[in-house]
């Protein structure tokens, strides 16, 4: 296979992944207010928010492992690594912010 069929691959498999996590982020963003919400409102927020919230954002560092992305899927990592430390402390169904 040449160079520039290579690049061309390449290069959609990166246009591809930026419409991906564009979409991944734009569908967090209402969960994020929904996390939010619920923890102005009731004092904790439901399990299940915060785990879609954490499988959007590995699917993201998944595919910018795959793509060889490594400032962004180190990047991913340490932020999730982080929030899953802060958020699932309590261990429950809920979690309490």
């Amino acid at each position: 296979m040449s160079s520039a069929v290579q690049d061309a691959e390449q290069l959609e498999l990166l246009r591809s992944f930026v419409e991906e996590a564009r979409e991944m982020l734009d569908e967090v963003e209402p969960r994020l207010v929904e996390l939010e919400k619920g923890s102005i409102e009731l004092g904790s927020v439901d399990g299940e928010t915060i785990n879609n919230i954490f499988r959007l954002f590995h699917s993201l560092k998944g595919s910018a492992g795959y793509l060889d992305l490594q400032t962004i899927s180190r990047g991913v990592v340490v932020e999730t690594r982080t929030g899953r430390i802060v958020l699932s402390s309590p261990g429950r169904g809920e979690w309490e912010l």
